[in-house]
C-alpha cells in the first residue's frame, strides 16, 4: 500500500556488506588496518510512485533494480563489489 505521490520499495534480496576504504596508520609500527564498511541492497528492486489525479486516473512510475555482488577488481581489498 503506498500514498499518493508517495514512493512503495519492494525488495527481494539481501543487504551484503562492501569493504568501502582500507587505511593504516603510518605513526606507529603494527598499527592496526581499519577498514569501512557500506551495506548495499542486492536482488530484486522495484520502486512505484502513484499518481491520482482529480479525475481518479491513476498514474505510475515504476523503476526496476537486478543486482548482484562479484569479486572485486578495483583494489586488493577482499570483499565482494556490487554488480547491477
Amino acid at each position: 500500500m503506498v500514498l499518493n505521490n508517495q514512493t512503495a520499495k519492494l525488495e527481494v534480496g539481501n543487504q551484503v556488506p562492501i569493504a568501502t576504504q582500507s587505511s593504516v596508520s603510518t605513526l606507529t609500527d603494527n598499527a592496526p588496518v581499519v577498514n569501512s564498511i557500506e551495506y548495499k541492497d542486492t536482488g530484486v528492486i522495484l520502486r512505484v510512485t502513484l499518481r491520482v489525479n482529480e479525475g481518479g486516473l491513476v498514474l505510475m512510475d515504476i523503476s526496476q533494480e537486478v543486482s548482484d555482488v562479484a569479486a572485486t577488481t578495483s583494489s586488493t581489498l577482499n570483499s565482494p563489489q556490487k554488480r547491477n
